[in-house]
């Protein structure tokens, strides 16, 4: 399933539209010298605010479009020209080296097959890892997080998701995996032995304590 999502900043706009009505209603019935202290300090105050906050949806330009895939377990994930026309997007004008995929804020690489051309045909295909959802961002529920009861499944669901969208040549160039091919074997020994770890959290209960 595959939603379309157009860059926007609207919340955060709303509430400071609010927020300088009510306030400039009282600002008119204050005496001069007093709104000309106020004025000043207002604005120091909330652009220093303002520069240093962080909302979490930087990583969203405005005007720019955003393709959301959901994932409900970990794999590697293939996405086909076919989807991409389904949403909606002219491959005929896309460049695929321009593909820049996002999950919780953050860019995350992809590989591109067949973007040597700039052109995304047929047999071309984008693939990511792909990671469910785990319950790291649930700990903000607990008034301690060490009584959360595991961090591998979220409380809620174990979908994730990823969006994907198309950047502007002007931008950087986006995160990638390198194919390497590598045959020289010559010279290595094999390991005697390996470690791993495995988890189990079962998702059949949950103890309300």
């Amino acid at each position: 399933m595959i939603d379309f999502l157009h860059g926007k900043h609207s919340t955060f706009a709303y509430f400071s539209a609010v927020i300088i009505k009510t306030v400039s209603t009282r600002f008119a019935r204050m005496p001069f010298t007093l709104r000309h202290f106020l004025a000043g300090f207002f604005i120091f105050y909330f652009a220093g605010m303002l520069s240093a906050q962080q909302y979490g949806f930087e990583w969203i330009k405005p005007g720019q479009d955003y393709y959301k895939f959901s994932v409900g377990r970990t794999a590697t994930y293939r996405i086909s020209p076919d989807v991409l026309l389904n949403a909606g997007i002219n491959l005929n004008v896309v460049n695929p080296n321009r593909f820049q995929l996002f999950y919780k804020g953050q860019e995350v690489p992809v590989y591109i097959s067949g973007a040597g051309d700039n052109k995304f045909d047929n047999a071309d295909f984008i693939e990511f890892a792909g990671f469910k959802n785990s319950g790291d961002i649930d700990s903000v529920l607990y008034a301690n997080p060490s009584w959360q009861p595991n961090t591998f499944n979220g409380l809620f669901t174990d979908t994730s998701v990823y969006f994907l969208t198309i950047i502007p040549d002007a931008d950087p160039a986006p995160l990638r995996y390198i194919q390497s091919n590598d045959y020289n074997f010559g010279g290595l020994q094999p390991e005697i032995y390996f470690l791993d770890a495995a988890s189990l959290a079962p998702t059949e209960e949950y103890l309300d304590g």
